[in-house]
């Protein structure tokens, strides 16, 4: 935060410097006089969001994919995690289950502390309730007025790849959206090819929020050995910053349970 604070600091030295050669009031100029519409405020080192960010959130406190927004902690059913399946370790599917959601509870209480934390990496096969407890996060915070951005990103890479011979500024804004947002949900890091191209993409995006201290959470069907092999040196580098990494596992697709017992609707 304190290198976004700096950064923030340039910015308000050089719209001031701006404002004093022009004879335009703020009112004029900025939606919000506090941050100057950036957003953010600074507080001796230390940069934190503007009001007018919880205002633009209370407007919007629900993701915006419909069936997610039913993801909650309160809704994460445990009894699709069998207590007697057991990992090579010994232990328990359910067990780590508990984890697992104490652990994205306890992430999400963190942010709502104002408690800087990297992340969180979700691992598990399809149907694993990495993306559950991902979005159970989301609707949290958003509940309490902290910005979140959700991004499927095989979604996101092809939304960038159509905008390739557009004129970029859309494809522009969305970047600075997942770079600047105060969380930053990656869903489905590994249904994609990891060509050049998208590893830089993905890198950008990573390296730029760790080095701001925003707080990013990745879920993947790999293992983070596949995983870094499939990202590159550069990101799983950057990866291994993130520190908390959370594994599900399941003996059947939940959402295919779910789909039998009639209670999979989108």
């Amino acid at each position: 935060m304190e290198k976004l604070a700096s950064q923030l600091n340039g910015l308000v030295n050089v719209f001031e410097n701006m404002a004093e050669e022009s004879n335009i009031d703020d009112k004029d100029i900025y939606a919000c006089l506090i941050c100057r519409d950036c957003g953010w405020i600074i507080e001796g080192d230390i940069a934190k969001p503007c009001a007018c960010q919880k205002a633009r959130s209370k407007n919007n406190k629900k993701l915006q994919i419909p069936h997610l927004q039913k993801m909650t902690f309160a809704n994460f059913d445990l009894k699709y995690y069998p207590e007697n399946m057991k990992t090579e370790k010994g232990r328990s599917y359910r067990q780590i289950a508990m984890d697992s959601l104490n652990e994205a509870m306890n992430f999400a209480r963190s942010i709502i502390r104002s408690v800087n934390r990297p992340g969180l990496i979700f691992e598990g096969d399809v149907g694993s309730g990495k993306t559950f407890l991902a979005a159970a996060i989301a609707n949290e915070l958003l509940a309490r007025d902290i910005d979140v951005e959700f991004i499927i990103v095989p979604e996101l890479l092809d939304t960038l790849r159509q905008g390739i011979h557009s004129d970029g500024n859309e494809d522009d804004a969305l970047i600075r959206r997942t770079k600047d947002a105060p969380v930053l949900i990656l869903d489905d890091m590994g249904a994609h090819n990891f060509s050049p191209w998208v590893q830089n993409i993905l890198f950008t995006i990573i390296n730029y929020r760790l080095n701001h201290q925003l707080p990013v959470i990745i879920t993947t069907n790999l293992d983070l050995s596949a995983l870094s092999d499939a990202v590159g040196d550069r990101i799983a580098s950057r990866l291994m910053e993130i520190g908390t990494n959370v594994k599900l596992f399941v003996d059947k697709d939940i959402r295919l349970k779910l789909f039998k017992e009639g209670r999979y609707k989108w």
